[in-house]
């Protein structure tokens, strides 16, 4: 049995601080690489060293440790494979130091679960989790936003609020970075390769939440900035100054700021607050190490040129340009006169990014002073929030002369669909890509153009490397492919399976829904041509799919699917219809798009859920329902209409989620029109009818156990509620770091996952946190029992962990007499002393852990670690 290393806290200060900021360091100084390599091979040492001291000191050392080896580094070795683990916990064991251990025992690194196996009789018998289904492959969920090259490894980021690093040479992850609030965008790496920043801001899951990310070469969190306005794009001036540009795309609030951000000051400066009506997608040095001048490109088409002597427009100026318009009326003499005061040097083409920026239509040449994008002419701002944008070509600005080019689309091309989405430039030389919505991605010249991409998702996001070698291609399917420029060679390609609609799952079974077909248990059972798949439900051997035709009129669009679970085969076919649910014509009625199901002594319940209400009916009788919804005068409330919600055809009060409760149902319903601050309610039909439990955001999920009810909200909250004679009783919250998406009851546990794949066990009553751990991919359905976490995430796959060492009920310690006391302490003393004696100091002291007095467990520690002090490392 492996001796176990004294723990640092019980080490003399002195000690603590060498073994964690020099030890390492030190052995790679003295040449000691086999020690090193040892060392970081070592679980139990990691381990402490990660409670102690954090994971990325130890992440340095690694980094410290592979560049001063004398030969290659071994991807085999064992030090290698603990680095890989590392790494790709890094982003948990930020948040759980102590969670190294259980996440060691689940590592598809053999060397790393085969020392947690070894060492698991000296853990501590605290609950964890064991997985015991297979590590899956890596894949990204949700559309790429961004991709970045640095050095050896690619950055990808995506709309599933990931950051990753690629080694795409391997074809492996290296690292997960700690993730953003809402997607990254405009993934950028400092000059020096210390840092990647990202700029921040989306509707989801708050348009409230939006700034700059920096991080660290191993994912760590260097810097966040919080800004007032979402950011669109972020570029290195130098290793320490950021330049970032964004604003608001729409509404009252329209705006466009440029923030110079000091990264060693901690600061971040707005440029002006006038400085456009339009978001900055792309800012540059018309004079490379010239820090007074800056060019900028709005989302409506002009280019800023902030020279030494621009004035920016002070609030008075603002104020005064306010008043003359309220004396005047007139819209277009104000636009005019701000339209002066500001450094526009062209009115060029618009870029056709989306609104939110994750596609990015411009780029600068960084070896001339030129631009390129993706553009079409520019539309009046009034008519902005119903305008589609469609690029009508590349369009070019050479600043050097002042000249522009347009290089156009053949209109029928544009007629038949074409839609270029996303354009790069070379850093070297005059060559650009962009990609296009049907999988393809071009590398032009002004002369020549030749495809060398072809995939079946629209291509989202291009990147060159820095030496214009290399081509990162990433679409909207999650998949990225890394390219040869010259010769069109695949060097690293990621594929993601189809993703599910809908799930439910336990230990014993999954049944994942597909919008072509529905697997139970692993086998398939395709649905009716003309169908798909919208959700799904389980009840005794029947599973029961709502389908929506397609191409039929909203009224008779919907049809229930009935799967036998003996033999998966569709056999019942059950056309529904929405019922006349109370609506006008402001919000007209809207499609099934949720379904539960109940079995009693009368038959099997079906409960459909519409934006207008849930609709309760027997399985073979669908035109006997009973209607839950609310009544016109729940609905009228003051609200604050905004530019956001123009268009949207959802009903003012719109429920989402529900669920069957005795003799009721219990719905949550979405403020729409309060938009951007959303706000969601809970309401309950049942002979107890309960008072309306409001929340500051949407409810995204819901589960309910005979009086406990767990929702989970887009604003990260998974908060257990109790109803008490009619009143809402709320008994805790647990905050996760991004949106919930699934939620789930076991007696007096509850389990939360949120979008970004960390997964948390808790306590219902109080909120302890019991168990925690992380997946790579993002949740669907979770479920919970006593022994066993089971989770489906968004492409189907099931995952099951067992729950060692758990007790529910946390008993209080029976109190021990004074003779027991002093009995266990003479007994814990003397093996101690044996264990000493034998030469096996450390596991001594580790002994001493169960000794109930404190000072002479202090004293005894303190004189077995002089001992220690000549012969540890």
């Amino acid at each position: 049995m492996r001796e176990r290393r004294p723990r640092l806290d019980l080490l003399p200060p002195e000690k603590r601080a060498y073994i964690c900021a020099e030890l390492c360091n030190h052995l790679a100084a003295a040449g000691r690489f086999e020690r090193l390599n040892t060392l970081l091979a070592d679980l139990d040492f990691l381990a402490q060293r990660c409670l102690y001291d954090g994971v990325d000191g130890i992440l340095r050392d690694i980094e410290t440790a592979r560049s001063v080896q004398p030969g290659p580094w071994e991807e085999d070795a064992p030090q290698a494979q603990f680095a890989r683990f590392l790494s790709r916990s890094s982003h948990l064991l930020r948040r759980e130091p102590g969670l190294i251990w259980q996440e060691a025992l689940n590592s598809a690194e053999a060397a790393v679960s085969r020392a947690a196996d070894d060492s698991s009789e000296l853990l501590p018998a605290e609950p964890r989790l064991r997985r015991l289904t297979p590590t899956v492959s890596d894949h990204h969920t949700g559309q790429v936003v961004s991709l970045a090259f640095w050095g050896s490894d690619l950055l990808v980021s995506t709309t599933g609020l990931e950051v990753w690093a690629w080694d795409y040479a391997s074809g492996r992850v290296r690292a997960r970075f700690d993730t953003p609030p809402a997607p990254a965008k405009s993934l950028a790496v400092s000059p020096d390769h210390r840092y990647v920043a990202a700029g921040f801001g989306s509707p989801e899951p708050s348009p409230h939440i939006s700034g700059v990310r920096v991080w660290t070469r191993t994912g760590g969190l260097r810097a966040t900035y919080e800004l007032e306005d979402w950011v669109y794009t972020v570029r290195w001036r130098s290793s320490a100054e950021l330049v970032a540009g964004g604003g608001m795309p729409q509404g009252a609030e329209a705006s466009g700021t440029i923030w110079r951000i000091d990264l060693e000051h901690q600061t971040s400066m707005p440029v002006d607050h006038w400085l456009a009506d339009r978001p900055v997608v792309l800012t540059w040095d018309p004079v490379p190490g010239d820090a007074d001048q800056l060019m900028a490109l709005t989302m409506d088409g002009f280019v800023l040129h902030l020279r030494p002597e621009y004035r920016p427009i002070s609030r008075k100026e603002a104020i005064e340009l306010s008043f003359r318009l309220m004396e005047e009326g007139d819209y277009a003499a104000h636009d005019t006169r701000m339209l002066a005061r500001r450094p526009v040097v062209l009115h060029l083409a618009a870029p056709t990014t989306d609104t939110a920026g994750f596609l990015r239509a411009a780029d600068a040449f960084r070896h001339v002073n030129r631009v390129c994008l993706l553009g079409e002419r520019p539309v009046p701002p009034e008519i902005m929030a119903f305008h589609s944008a469609v690029a009508d070509g590349v369009y070019f600005l050479d600043l050097a002369n002042g000249e522009h080019l347009h290089s156009g689309f053949h209109p029928q091309l544009l007629e038949k669909g074409f839609r270029a989405l996303c354009i790069a430039a070379s850093p070297v030389d005059e060559r650009f890509a962009y990609g296009a919505g049907h999988g393809r991605a071009y590398v032009e010249t002004m002369t020549e153009q030749r495809v060398i991409h072809q995939g079946g998702a629209p291509v989202t996001a291009l990147c060159f490397d820095d030496s214009a070698e290399l081509l990162a291609v990433g679409d909207a399917a999650s998949g990225v492919t890394v390219y040869e420029v010259q010769s069109g060679q695949v060097r690293m390609r990621t594929r993601s399976p189809a993703r599910a609609v809908a799930a439910r799952v336990d230990p014993d079974l999954d049944l994942v829904l597909f919008p072509d077909r529905v697997e139970v248990g692993g086998r398939a059972a395709p649905l009716p041509k003309g169908m798909d798949g919208v959700d799904v439900a389980r009840c005794d051997k029947l599973v029961v799919v709502l389908c929506h035709r397609r191409d039929a009129p909203a009224q008779e669009a919907n049809c229930l699917v009935v799967v036998n679970l003996g033999t998966p085969v569709a056999v019942l076919s059950v056309p529904v219809t929405v019922p006349e649910l109370p609506r006008t014509a402001d919000s007209p009625a809207h499609l099934f798009r949720h379904i539960e199901l109940n079995a009693d002594a009368d038959g099997c319940h079906v409960q459909l859920g519409s934006l207008e209400g849930v609709s309760s009916r027997f399985l073979l009788s669908p035109d006997e329902y009973t209607t839950f919804a609310l009544p016109a005068e729940a609905q009228e409330r003051e609200r604050n209409m905004t530019a956001y919600r123009m268009g949207q055809h959802e009903p003012d009060l719109a429920c989402g989620l529900f669920a069957a409760v005795p003799g009721g149902v219990l719905g949550a319903y979405a403020d729409n029109k309060a938009f951007p601050t959303v706000t969601g309610e809970l309401h309950a039909w049942t002979p107890e009818h309960a008072e309306v439990m409001r929340f500051d955001s949407v409810i995204s999920a819901l589960q309910v156990t005979g009086e406990l009810v767990v929702v989970g909200t887009e604003h990260g909250e998974a908060i257990a509620l109790q109803r008490d004679d009619g009143v809402w009783r709320r008994l805790t919250t647990v905050i996760h770091p991004v949106t919930v998406t699934s939620v789930a009851v076991a007696e007096e546990l509850a389990c939360s996952a949120s979008q970004d794949g960390l997964i948390t066990v808790w306590r219902v009553d109080d909120g302890s946190r019991i168990l925690t751990t992380s997946l790579d991919a993002e949740p669907l359905r979770i479920s919970l029992n006593g022994t066993s976490l089971a989770v489906v995430d968004t492409v189907g796959r099931k995952h099951l962990w067992h729950i060692e060492n758990l007790s529910i009920t946390q008993s209080a310690p029976p109190t021990a007499s004074a003779d027991e006391v002093h009995l266990r302490a003479a007994t814990c003393i003397a093996q101690s002393v044996d264990m000493a004696a034998s030469g096996k100091v450390r596991r001594a002291i580790r002994l001493l852990d169960d000794l109930p007095d404190v000072a002479q467990r202090s004293n005894i520690v303190r004189f077995w670690t002089e001992l220690l002090r000549r012969r540890q490392f």
